[in-house]
């Protein structure tokens, strides 16, 4: 089962125009990967806890820096990153996501 987590940080303005760009390529793809939110913080602390346990990419700390980031799953195991996704840009996001779609099909 191929996921995507997007870490949101609503204090960070780039997380912020991050969600605006997979939520753009969401509409405009029809993508059919299903993406889940979290801040790992507060109330989903254990969706953090979990990724530190998967954690075979060294994400951690980056990922709780409100970069708006994107962790990558496959079968609840870590395959990619991407720590800035505005930075990345939206192309190249977009490039990404086809890319990942196509893998363990």
């Amino acid at each position: 089962m191929k996921q995507r987590l997007f870490i949101e940080a609503e204090w960070s303005i780039y997380a912020v125009r991050a969600k605006n760009i997979i939520e753009s390529l969401e509409c405009e793809l029809n993508n059919s990967v299903p993406i889940y939110s979290s801040n790992l913080e507060g109330k989903d602390n254990f969706v953090g806890n979990w990724l530190q346990s998967k954690d075979n990419k060294s994400i951690f700390p980056n990922v709780i820096c409100g970069a708006g980031s994107i962790v990558w799953l496959i079968n609840g195991r870590i395959v990619d990153f991407t720590l800035n996704t505005e930075k990345l840009g939206k192309q190249t996001l977009a490039r990404k996501m086809g890319e990942f779609i196509k893998k363990m099909t």
